[in-house]
């Protein structure tokens, strides 16, 4: 009876688990392995939750959304700072772009 018991409890939790875990979806973004590095003007802001997204163009015209977070710095050892717009920053950081073409990235360095 023990055994049944103890049979039970080890095929359920493997369901149990099995059914929890999910499978990730193509999100239409394509992640590059590199680290880019980049210049240029701050031309718009949009606050989130420990951070913000930052519209920056470059030189070039580009323009990249740049992810700037409170976490993400202090895990690089970078330090967090408040932008305006106008400002003139440079970043590095993991890049990807989406199915329309708009680039981002993930600031890990902030100068």
């Amino acid at each position: 009876m023990k055994k049944t018991i103890l049979y039970s409890t080890i095929i359920f939790g493997f369901f149990a688990f099995a059914s929890c875990s999910t499978s990730k979806q193509n999100t239409g973004t394509k992640l590059q392995e590199k680290i880019i590095h980049i210049s240029g003007t701050v031309s718009e802001l949009e606050s989130g939750k420990d951070g913000y997204m930052a519209m920056i163009k470059t030189d070039n015209n580009e323009n990249y959304k740049a992810t700037i977070s409170i976490i993400n710095l202090q895990k690089s050892g970078s330090t967090y700072k408040t932008l305006k717009i106008g400002d003139n920053i440079s970043v590095s950081g993991p890049t990807w772009h989406d199915a329309d073409g708009n680039k981002y990235i993930k600031v890990e360095k902030l100068d």
